[in-house]
């Protein structure tokens, strides 16, 4: 206090009103930011929830029209037509019926992958080769215009009369046979017991038979007119066909990611581009997908895929028969980074007008202070 009281006032002058104005700009500065921050940080949070949102109505209506396709088809007329051509057909065909088709019908090359048989009539006359010229056509048209991987119809005893692609699950039995355990044998399983209107959901998986592909199964009953089982109606869908809606990242600039996870907690779906083995290399946060696959939603920071800080969104996500957990990801930098350009431009703002103030607080205590000395 003794050097303070023998500063001269042309002095003291000048540094209390210096201080004052200083203190005005930094409680001025310190208010706004904190709620320039806020309101920033809450638009970021909100455009991730958004995001998510969106992503969960986009699988959903994906997933509402591929059952209503499956449900249409293995109810239409031309289906059950079908069904009863390829089992009297079947029935007729001498010795191994599987081997006679494979060898008639299917690539020869098992590393190949097919993109569908060459010809529709095999250049062996039986009743089959006459019924699958009839049919094939029709299907092959679903198969293309709605992008599945395969349409296979198989009877009730799960004999797989009929695919669109042939591969090596083409004419084995999916109930005893080598794929009995594979999404194909679970799909046709899970759709003896359903009604008319009902589906099965099979998730995706590796499929030894399509080459190792992320795959999964949509099936529904192939029912008479008066309700009795005739066979089963099933499509398979791998990751490329799911992932179209996920390509786009909008809202969540260059880090965002929008993925489902099963309980494996590897993704099933993803906004990156990649096959089923990319996605099975990918880990995502346990706890997150603990929580949504529970039933919870909400916002958490975590590590990311790519082993940074994010801020996810997450929540479950019911699809059919099951339940994914739904994840939006972004970098924490990326996502905050306005909130950190507001406070670099207060930072400079702030300075430029202490400058200024500081120079009139000068020119004002002297003036002041100069009568008075």
């Amino acid at each position: 206090m003794s050097l303070w009281n023998n500063l001269k006032l042309s002095v003291k002058l000048p540094l209390i009103m210096l201080a004052l104005s200083a203190i005005t700009l930094i409680g001025m500065g310190v208010l706004a930011y904190f709620s320039a921050k806020e309101s920033l940080d809450q638009t970021a949070r909100s455009r991730l929830q958004m995001v998510l949102d969106t992503r969960a109505s986009d699988i959903e209506k994906w997933y509402e029209g591929i059952s209503n396709d499956v449900v249409t088809h293995s109810s239409s007329p031309a289906t059950r037509r079908a069904i009863t051509d390829f089992i009297g057909a079947w029935t007729a065909l001498p010795g191994d019926k599987g081997a006679f088709l494979q060898q008639h019908y299917a690539s020869q090359d098992e590393n190949a992958e097919s993109t569908g048989p060459a010809i529709d009539f095999a250049g062996v006359q039986t009743d089959y080769s006459r019924k699958h010229r009839r049919h094939h056509p029709y299907f092959e048209a679903i198969l293309k215009r709605d992008g599945f991987s395969d349409i296979f119809i198989a009877d009730p005893e799960g004999n797989v009369l009929y695919s669109v692609l042939k591969n090596p699950d083409y004419a084995t039995n999916i109930l005893n046979g080598p794929w009995k355990s594979t999404g194909l044998g679970n799909a046709f399983r899970a759709a003896l017991p359903l009604a008319v209107d009902q589906t099965a959901f099979v998730d995706l998986a590796p499929y030894e038979p399509g080459n190792g592909k992320y795959s999964g199964f949509v099936s529904a009953p192939i029912l008479s007119v008066n309700g009795a089982l005739m066979g089963v109606y099933i499509v398979q869908i791998t990751t490329d066909s799911i992932s179209s809606a996920f390509r786009s990242n909008d809202g969540l600039g260059k880090t965002g990611v929008t993925m489902t996870v099963g309980a494996d907690y590897h993704p099933r779906i993803s906004s990156l581009a990649g096959d089923g083995e990319g996605l099975m290399r990918v880990k995502v946060d346990p706890a997150l997908v603990d929580r949504a696959l529970e039933g919870e939603s909400g916002l958490a920071q975590s590590i990311g895929i790519d082993g940074d800080p994010v801020l996810a969104a997450y929540s479950p996500l019911h699809i059919g028969n099951l339940t994914w957990a739904l994840i939006a990801e972004q970098d924490t930098k990326e996502l905050f980074a306005p909130v950190v350009d507001v406070r670099n431009r207060m930072f400079v703002q702030g300075g430029i007008l202490a400058a200024i103030s500081a120079l009139i607080s000068l020119i004002l205590a002297r003036n002041i202070s100069r009568p008075l000395a």
